[in-house]
């Protein structure tokens, strides 16, 4: 039966088997928030994403010269991987079209996220992609959500903390 999915197949069921398990995984660690952030409305998280993918399409682009199909798949996801898992687990909590819109990803309790969670995030994308819906849903619900960040346990916030609005 694997041999009628080949690889593009293969990959899509390990994504979703990756973003089940962690997804079940950060359903049990999620604490409770009261403090109230400057949640990042729908559009600027858009703009955000499309300075993103502008920035990995070209170094997926150069990479697309030098590799053959397969390999270029695989690194493709291996650098987005990267790029975004460990940009938003590290200290500044935001790749860089985040930071040039002011934002950053943190647990539901607004600390820093673990890489572990910040890749439950990225592969969690792929089901809000399949879904369509799962980013729209950024645009309303009340913590300003998108699917993949309700599987992660995150949110996107604006500005340095929570904010001194009630």
């Amino acid at each position: 039966m694997l041999n009628n999915v080949g690889v593009p197949g293969l990959i899509a069921l390990s994504y979703l088997l990756l973003v089940a398990v962690i997804g079940v995984y950060s359903l049990v660690k999620i604490p409770n928030s009261d403090e109230k952030y400057n949640y990042a409305g729908f559009l600027r998280r858009l703009l955000a994403a499309t300075v993103d993918g502008v920035i990995l399409a070209l170094v997926s682009g150069v990479m697309a010269f030098f590799v053959s199909d397969y390999v270029g798949v695989f690194l493709s996801i291996l650098i987005g991987w990267l790029y975004f898992a460990g940009m938003e687990s590290e200290s500044n909590q935001a790749t860089l079209g985040k930071r040039l819109f002011g934002l950053r990803v943190v647990g539901m309790d607004g600390g820093p996220i673990s890489l572990w969670r910040a890749t439950g995030r990225h592969f969690g994308k792929l089901i809000s992609f399949i879904l369509f819906f799962g980013y729209f849903m950024a645009g309303w619900t009340k913590q300003k959500q998108g699917l993949h960040d309700k599987v992660a346990g995150c949110l996107v916030v604006r500005g340095a903390g929570p904010s001194e609005q009630s």
